[in-house]
């Protein structure tokens, strides 16, 4: 991994303040990134932007919603309003939302599922796109889950609305590419976050059998290969969905 093609550059992570995002957030500001840290919860974002700096490197808190278009057009003015520029993305807000059987789910969470896992795609993409094919270069990432690439069982919504992301950045990648901009998809697995620990956290060893690998994954193993794609590493990689899930999707 080469981080000096990222060193730099003005990278926008949300959903930063915990998990995957969290983990992400810090390892591009190691590889000498200037990060912008989004979040519903402006005390957590400032706890991310610390941990950063005082480990050296550059960040910066602007509390966002992910589902509300107004907010993600005013984080991307932010960005171009402090830094002039926005580089790469992690579109990575999103939270299982409607569990359960699909014949007993609550048509309230079928639209909530939408709201945060499809429409904070759509919100995010929607406003970084412009800046970027503007600029004639960008990079983005979009935390789809494996669920988005086979539909799993008492997770029918969360599937169908990372699915839905799934095709967001497909399209995004075919539209924006020629403008010199990348879209790719990363389909996690188990991957131990707080989140995570929350709703299957007591069933991890039962969970990790199922895994080729017979392990949960972590949130910085996730960062690395969203790393690789916001890196000139990657330069040809457009429209991909890299599953990261020890073997998941094969069992």
């Amino acid at each position: 991994m080469n981080d000096a093609s990222l060193a730099g550059r003005v990278a926008l992570v949300t959903g930063a303040s915990s998990g995957i995002g969290r983990a992400t957030a810090r390892r591009l500001a190691r590889a000498g990134a200037v990060v912008v840290v989004a979040a519903r919860r402006a005390e957590l974002c400032a706890q991310v932007v610390a941990e950063i700096e005082a480990a050296g490197g550059r960040a910066s808190a602007h509390p966002a919603d992910v589902t509300d278009y107004a907010q993600m057009e005013g984080l991307v003015a932010h960005v171009l309003e402090r830094y002039g520029r926005l580089d790469c993305a992690f579109n990575n807000a999103g939270k299982i939302v409607g569990a359960g059987a699909l014949h007993e789910a609550d048509p309230a969470g079928f639209r909530a599922a939408f709201d945060l896992n499809a429409g904070g795609v759509f919100n995010t993409l929607r406003t970084q796109l412009p800046a970027m094919i503007r600029a004639g270069r960008g990079a983005i990432v979009v935390n789809a889950a494996l669920s988005g690439l086979r539909g799993r069982p008492n997770l029918g919504l969360y599937s169908a609305a990372k699915a839905a992301a799934l095709a967001l950045a497909q399209v995004a990648a075919q539209e924006a590419g020629p403008h010199g901009v990348r879209v790719n998809a990363i389909a996690p697995g188990y991957v131990r976050s707080e989140a995570w620990n929350a709703i299957l956290g007591p069933h991890a060893d039962a969970l990790a059998q199922g895994v080729p690998q017979r392990r949960i994954g972590s949130p910085e193993e996730v960062a690395e290969t969203v790393l690789w794609l916001l890196g000139d590493g990657a330069s040809y990689v457009n429209g991909a969905v890299i599953p990261i899930d020890g073997g998941l999707r094969l069992a």
